[in-house]
């Protein structure tokens, strides 16, 4: 079984000793409450606690992030409507928070505190937690669903809810999922894209407005997609060459292609291509450029656009041009980000405290949560090198972060065998992964008789 390792891991000489104060590495916004983790493995959450969503052991919302027990040996979260799906370093899967319809999988309907372990298997690698169902996916490919199932949205031909992870079809090749309200969008290694459930306003991508049982692809002979996201109605893609691609409900803009009708077929946003990320939800959508510019439409009411406005937009604009960030999640009308220096920002609707500002005051404009991340260099006086890799898991580009500024001479990427895969010279910033086979790799840099390295996980 393959170990995993944590997302954005830093890379130092082993003689430095990195010091960062309260920095993130992964975030995820669910319905009202949002789950990250941090550098040092340990997991934190926030904002509504109604269903035990936030893992603490109680049912009192929080307006500041919590740590979720004492461990440090997570690896991927996911926070859905009222519940939250983790896994380990390990590859065991573990949920908590709502489980009316058995979204948990734990073969139960009773709501979880605390988190708890959904079977013994220790081969996860991915999960997405929808509003009231969950998908995951395993390290041999296989897709599996578990929860609500009213309008098909776990895949499986038939309206039958299950309580605990079912498998979806037979094939192996899944690369990344999606689970939304009512419906599911995924990608396979051929870079297809497919999706099942129901078709509300065009969310599956297909002309006809019905039901899909299974997962069925989207366009024939298409296979250039690489990431998607789903939320609420809308789905957006980014294709492998850049561009954004996206379809569904559309009555608020959330689609980004000017107009207000919804898209029933997907649809190219604008002409760039170098969109990296693409994050919608139930009326709002976030984009980050390879440069690390953020970008949003859609719905805007309360101030979940972040653009220091309420006014909803229908095509992609320009929020905190002074800055650089890495990622951005949401689920409904709140906004998470992490900066290039893995600070945690926030906005948008704060009934519940799900900004984690310690209050529950909107916010039109993104508000700092943890701002003190940057690597304490003054600290580090041996360093001849600091950088990063991210994202990790990486789909089809991996970036290369050399904070440091100090030379470096080439750059490898091998297999767990020590095999050479590929060698990079020292301008490198970027390695397009595209034709990597999903698995496990080190990446390598040399820099006269020195080396470090750090392992990345290819989706």
């Amino acid at each position: 079984m393959m170990k995993r390792y944590f997302l954005f891991l830093s890379l130092v000489f082993a003689t430095i000793r990195p010091v960062y104060a309260q920095c993130w590495s992964q975030i995820s916004g669910g319905g009202y409450h949002a789950v990250a983790l941090k550098s040092d493995g340990s997991l934190w959450a926030w904002g509504k606690n109604t269903s035990g969503q936030l893992g603490n052991g109680t049912y009192e919302d929080k307006t500041t992030p919590q740590q979720i027990g004492n461990n440090k040996d997570w690896y991927l979260v996911s926070a859905g409507n009222e519940h939250t799906m983790a896994i380990k370093n390990d590859g065991t899967l573990w949920a908590w928070g709502e489980n009316t319809y058995g979204q948990l999988g734990d073969s139960t309907y009773i709501n979880r505190n605390i988190p708890k372990q959904i079977g013994t298997d220790t081969d996860w690698k991915y999960v997405s937690a929808g509003s009231i169902f969950t998908l995951a996916l395993k390290e041999d490919g296989s897709l599996w669903s578990w929860g609500w199932n009213d309008h098909y949205e776990l895949g499986t031909g038939n309206t039958e809810s299950a309580t605990f992870p079912t498998h979806v079809g037979s094939d192996n090749d899944w690369q990344s999922v999606s689970a939304s309200t009512l419906s599911a969008t995924a990608i396979k290694t051929n870079h297809s894209i497919w999706s099942w459930g129901a078709n509300v306003e065009g969310s599956l991508g297909a002309v006809i407005l019905q039901f899909l049982e299974i997962p069925t692809q989207i366009g024939i002979n298409v296979f250039d997609y690489g990431t998607t996201s789903s939320g609420g109605f809308t789905s957006m893609n980014v294709k492998t060459d850049g561009s954004i691609w996206g379809w569904g409900f559309n009555a608020y803009g959330t689609v980004g292609n000017g107009s207000s009708s919804n898209v029933r077929v997907p649809v190219k946003i604008g002409s760039d291509n170098d969109w990296v990320q693409a994050v919608t939800s139930t009326s709002t959508t976030r984009a980050i450029k390879r440069n690390g510019e953020l970008w949003v439409w859609g719905k805007n009411d309360i101030g979940q656009l972040g653009d220091g406005t309420m006014i909803n937009k229908n095509a992609p604009i320009l929020i905190e041009s002074d800055k650089t960030w890495k990622t951005v999640s949401g689920r409904r009308d709140f906004t998470i980000a992490l900066d290039n220096n893995n600070a945690l920002w926030a906005w948008g609707d704060n009934s519940f405290g799900q900004l984690g500002d310690g209050t529950r005051n909107n916010r039109i404009t993104p508000i700092a949560i943890s701002s003190d991340c940057q690597l304490l260099a003054e600290q580090l006086p041996e360093a001849k090198l600091a950088f990063e890799i991210y994202p990790n898991p990486a789909k089809d580009i991996l970036f290369i972060d050399n904070q440091s500024g100090n030379a470096v001479d080439f750059y490898t990427i091998t297999d767990m065998t020590g095999k050479k895969i590929k060698e990079y010279d020292a301008n490198t910033t970027s390695v397009n992964l595209q034709e990597l086979p999903t698995g496990i790799y080190i990446f390598q840099a040399f820099s006269g008789k020195s080396s470090l390295q750090s392992k990345f996980l290819k989706q």
